[in-house]
């Protein structure tokens, strides 16, 4: 039985595009099974580094830092009274190169924590200035401090009566009786004890009379040293 020359080129034809389908199909399986076990290998490596590997800063943003407790080293401890005190030199030149009212204010406070008369080379100055929180910043310095100058005794007097704030005014009065035992202070608070409607009346009598009382005191004689006196010489004797 012979096929028709027709049919049968179809049928070879055919027979040749199923045999290039396959072949293809077989070449293109070939070519991506590498890549496919490259990545297969490549995720199983990054898991296991990231199962070995601790979370830091520099690979996760939003992780906590690794702190070795190992190299922690003990910070140095804040003075008890919170801040850290430098010489008395030191203390002046803040107040001098303190860049703005603020600042300045600030420094002339810390000089309440000396006693040391060397303060009053800028507290003194600093009662005339036109900035009323720096005048009383340095009479509240001079309170906690000391006060010897008599130049600054004599503003200190000025501003109990005459300084335009009144907070001034009683700051430089706790000053004024603190250290001041001239006869000029006693002719201040004798002032204001005399003013029936000052407010510093009473803190004015008060004081009076404890330097009444301790002028008193000091004018008496000391019977302790008498005693002694008198047993030195009977033993003389």
């Amino acid at each position: 039985m012979k096929w028709p020359q027709g049919k049968l080129t179809i049928g070879l034809v055919a027979v040749l595009l199923l045999i290039g389908a396959m072949l293809l199909r077989q070449h293109l399986t070939q070519s991506e099974s590498p890549k496919i076990h490259e990545k297969q290998a490549l995720n199983s490596l990054n898991a296991s580094s990231a199962a070995s590997t601790p979370t830091t800063p520099g690979n996760n943003p939003f992780a906590q830092p690794v702190v070795d407790q190992h190299t922690i080293k003990e910070l140095p401890k804040p003075p008890v009274d919170g801040r850290a005190r430098g010489s008395i030199e030191q203390a002046i030149d803040a107040v001098v190169v303190a860049p703005n009212f603020d600042a300045q204010i600030q420094a002339i406070r810390e000089l309440g924590n000396f006693q040391d008369p060397r303060t009053i080379k800028v507290l003194g100055p600093a009662l005339h200035s036109h900035v009323t929180e720096v005048r009383k910043a340095a009479l509240e310095a001079m309170r906690e401090g000391t006060v010897e100058d008599k130049a600054t005794l004599a503003d200190v007097r000025y501003a109990v009566t005459n300084d335009a704030d009144p907070e001034v005014r009683q700051a430089a009065l706790e000053v004024l009786v603190r250290y001041d035992e001239s006869p000029e202070a006693k002719r201040v608070l004798e002032k204001l004890a005399s003013d029936p409607r000052g407010p510093h009346r009473e803190q004015a009598r008060r004081e009076l009379a404890r330097m009444e009382y301790e002028a008193d005191a000091r004018s008496r004689p000391d019977t302790q040293l008498q005693a002694t006196q008198q047993l030195h010489k009977s033993q003389q004797q």
